[in-house]
């Protein structure tokens, strides 16, 4: 199953204007993030990469 950018950034409006949740800074971050690396032309490969990237990051 393919979601795309698009597709996601529905669902995060649809939670924000109709549901009225609340999200966090750094939520928004991610989300942000996650979104930019769905744009790519290799999403699924730049997607892996990141998530391992923040998998082995030192969190203090």
């Amino acid at each position: 199953m393919t979601i795309s950018g698009n597709t996601l950034l529905f669902f995060f409006v649809i939670l924000t204007v109709v549901m009225d949740v609340k999200f966090e800074f750094e939520d928004l971050l991610f989300f942000f993030l996650l979104l930019v690396v769905l744009q790519q032309d290799k999403p699924r490969k730049h997607a892996r990469r990141f998530l391992w990237s923040l998998a082995t990051m030192n969190f203090q």
